[in-house]
């Protein structure tokens, strides 16, 4: 069997492990519900955007530059709770991907699975929360979304964190600002296993965060700590990680982001620094601006420049191919204009 046939003999094994989790989780609540209601929540968001790109050195057949519309990760999902008469909030939720730059359910980057983007069974209360099924991990949520904070298709790639994945999670309460996060991990792509570790301390506006990423013996393993802080309008977020193969040489990434929030405006920008030879190499820095024209409408401009090419893709929207060759020096530019619609 061929390893594409073999891992999408594993991504819809696992899709319709969802729908059994889906489907039990609707058939045991109404048994152990003695208070409140049902909650459903649809909801969604187009995301898309304009942009100019440009890349020294693009790859054979490919044109240095071009304009062309890319989505920016718009999705459809539901959510739904219950609250039970002990506090305990049960939960689920099912969220799938949509391009804008085809018209399809699919996540533009290619590196998920496209059947589903989240689908997990929750709960909440006094004593923690936990979730099972597949979501946001939790080294990525402390920390690589502090600075994940973009609107545009090119937020978050300068990190070497996993992102959405099949898990298992606990969380504890807050003791006294700390909470710790143990978490076991399945990969979408081929089955390896690990597990997540993270401690995260908060306290008046300041928020540090230390994450552990524990995969199996021939993979790589990842630490990395986030320090943020938050005053009124300002937000500032430093983000360093450290990358520990099986074999070869440690390798290493940081960042350093910073938003002000002026009237309707949020006015954003960020550089990192990535070691050649691994995910993210080279310097690259991402500027912009939000305009919240509604509470459901949010226009954006954004510049993003990669000294090494690693983010900005050729304009077809069917697979993930970088403009120029990948890790080469590319002087990679996008200019953009978008476009973000919730409901």
């Amino acid at each position: 069997m061929s390893k594409t046939a073999k891992n999408n003999r594993i991504r819809i094994a696992r899709t319709r492990r969802l729908g059994v989790w889906v489907a039990a989780l609707a058939a045991g609540l109404p048994v152990a519900i003695q208070a409140s209601e049902l909650k459903v929540d649809p909801y969604g968001s187009l995301r898309t955007q304009v942009e100019a790109v440009s890349a020294d050195n693009a790859q054979p057949g490919e044109d240095d530059s071009y304009l062309a519309l890319r989505d920016a990760y718009s999705r459809f999902g539901v959510n739904a709770s219950y609250d039970l008469a002990n506090g305990t909030v049960l939960g689920a939720k099912i969220e799938v991907p949509f391009n804008t730059q085809n018209f399809n359910a699919e996540d533009p980057t290619y590196f998920d699975d496209q059947s589903i983007r989240v689908g997990k069974i929750t709960a909440s209360g006094d004593w923690g929360s936990a979730w099972i099924g597949k979501g946001w991990l939790p080294y990525y949520n402390n920390v690589a979304y502090p600075v994940d904070m973009f609107s545009s298709f090119y937020s978050g790639w300068a990190t070497y964190a996993r992102f959405r994945e099949y898990a298992a999670v606990y969380t504890t309460p807050s003791f006294s600002g700390l909470k710790l996060t143990a978490s076991a991990i399945e990969l979408d792509s081929g089955g390896e296993q690990g597990a997540h570790y993270v401690a995260a301390y908060s306290r008046d506006g300041f928020t540090i965060a230390y994450g552990y990423e524990d995969m199996e013996d021939d993979l790589t393993d990842t630490h990395g700590i986030a320090l943020t802080f938050t005053d009124g309008p300002l937000y500032v977020a430093l983000k360093a990680e450290e990358a520990k193969p099986a074999a070869g040489d440690d390798q290493r990434i940081a960042n350093l982001y910073a938003s002000y929030d002026y009237a309707d405006y949020t006015f954003k920008g960020m550089i990192a620094e990535g070691d050649d030879d691994h995910w993210a190499p080279g310097f690259s820095a991402h500027f912009g601006v939000d305009y919240k024209y509604s509470d459901s409408i949010k226009l954006f401009a954004e510049y993003f420049t990669e000294e090494k090419s690693y983010a900005i893709l050729t304009e077809d929207p069917e697979s993930y191919n970088t403009l120029a060759p990948y890790a080469s020096d590319s002087d990679g530019q996008a200019f953009l204009i978008g476009a973000r619609y919730d409901f």
